[in-house]
């Protein structure tokens, strides 16, 4: 017998002075033999706290970022980097299209 797992993490953490992040992911696993759940449980929690951090790291970034620089400096920033972001997109689903 088969089934999915799914697991999610998030968390609120006060950064100070009335700001707060919010890092979330959310990871399935399809088709998961019954006598390996376990197994298959153990190794996607692993896998969903790299991401977790991960995603921490960036927001708090992204935070930092828009404390030093000035929200409408921050944005006018982003904008200037869409380009630049398209393409990282475009690549990495390019990637995951190939090897998968």
């Amino acid at each position: 017998m088969k089934t999915d797992i799914t697991l999610s993490k998030k968390a609120t953490i006060n950064t100070g002075n009335y700001s707060s992040i919010t890092p979330s992911v959310s990871l399935t696993l399809k088709d998961v033999d019954v006598t390996q759940i376990e197994r298959a449980y153990h190794d996607l929690n692993t896998i969903s706290a790299v991401f977790f951090l991960s995603e921490y790291r960036i927001m708090a970034e992204l935070q930092e970022d828009s404390k030093k620089l000035g929200i409408l400096k921050f944005f006018e920033t982003l904008n200037e980097e869409r380009e630049e972001m398209k393409t990282d997109f475009e690549d990495a689903v390019k990637n995951l299209a190939e090897n998968l």
